[in-house]
């Protein structure tokens, strides 16, 4: 048990970090997209973590650091999407004939060639491109200017300084526990009411933009249980019962986060369809220079629509599936009963 709530708080971040600067060591022994999923996570789990503590680090240096870590989030997440959108579209190249499938193939490798050349700062998913990216998030030293931060803050810290929560820093083992408890209440009561109101969007499938709130919402959730979880423990219903839907959010994040993929596979086909069929347009009467080859063939264009058709109607498959296992029992006695389990202890 930690000797007082800053103490749980360095030794939850730091956690994480030292778990993402892992990752990317080791991706850069073996490159591969399961390593650099993982380094995503965790990067997203140490800015949810810092997000949350940053009321006990109050300083230029601690803002600055969340700040660069949004950043890498940021671009992981903006690499992800050029990998998404790869794989969905050559995912579903078998419902296409041949000169539709090669055409689509010769037109996306002509297009992507023509983007790179155009902006060498586009990301990609090529391996060499993530390696040079996580060979930049290295270089922030996360974990050792967390370390700094920390040690800085503590000394920095008067004894008696209340931070939000009842009690001080330094507290007795029993008024620590208290602390966490209290903590847990503030940080995880919000988090459930967030997901609960942002649910209010299955009434259809068609809400894009509400789902992706929900997908967050969900998200957020999740890491702050797994956030709290060790600081729990001490109060084993309450500990059970938010694993428990620590497990059960996992399943939905992981089907709403399908759901999410087919939404902006589907956005850039239709954007990649009006944008090219436009180009070609305009190069078949000479207004632009743009390399005519480049340009959306009708076989890659009818292959795109089909490919388009069937990413929908698995994505509308997906949402009945999530839908479903939202409005099941046992997910709504597990919400009502991890809330019953937080009374406002204020």
């Amino acid at each position: 048990m930690p000797r007082s709530v800053r103490d749980y708080t360095d030794q939850q971040i730091r956690i994480r970090l030292d778990t993402l600067s892992g990752h990317l060591l080791d991706f850069q022994k073996t490159s591969n997209p399961d390593r650099l999923r993982l380094i995503r996570v965790w990067a997203r789990r140490s800015a949810v973590s810092m997000k949350l503590f940053e009321r006990f680090y109050h300083s230029r240096e601690y803002s600055s650091l969340l700040n660069e870590l949004k950043t890498v989030v940021h671009d992981l997440s903006a690499a992800r999407d050029s990998f998404i959108l790869k794989q969905l579209v050559e995912g579903n190249l078998a419902v296409l004939n041949e000169d539709e499938a090669v055409a689509i193939s010769t037109f996306l490798q002509l297009n992507s060639s023509s983007n790179e050349q155009g902006d060498s700062s586009s990301d990609t998913s090529d391996v060499s491109t993530d390696a040079q990216l996580l060979k930049r998030i290295l270089k922030i030293e996360l974990v050792k200017k967390f370390d700094s931060i920390a040690i800085r803050t503590s000394l920095n810290t008067p004894k008696n300084r209340v931070p939000h929560f009842k009690g001080q820093y330094k507290l007795p083992e029993a008024d620590c526990e208290e602390q966490l408890l209290d903590m847990a209440d503030e940080i995880l009561s919000p988090a459930m009411s967030g997901v609960i109101v942002a649910a209010k969007c299955l009434d259809s499938s068609s809400k894009i933009a509400e789902l992706h709130k929900l997908r967050i919402c969900i998200k957020k959730l999740r890491y702050s249980i797994d956030l709290m979880l060790p600081g729990i423990e001490i109060v084993p219903k309450l500990h059970n019962n938010f694993a428990a839907l620590h497990e059960k959010l996992r399943e939905l994040q992981d089907s709403i986060g399908d759901i999410h993929d087919m939404d902006f596979v589907l956005h850039e086909l239709f954007e990649m369809l009006s944008e090219a069929a436009a180009s070609r347009s305009s190069a078949a009467i000479g207004y632009t220079k743009k390399n005519y080859e480049a340009c959306l063939s009708f076989d890659a264009g009818i292959g795109l629509m089909k490919v388009a058709n069937v990413i929908q109607a698995k994505r509308d498959s997906q949402f009945l599936q999530f839908f479903r296992a939202w409005n099941t029992k046992p997910t709504a006695t597990l919400f009502r009963s991890c809330r019953k389990c937080l009374p406002n202890r204020a």
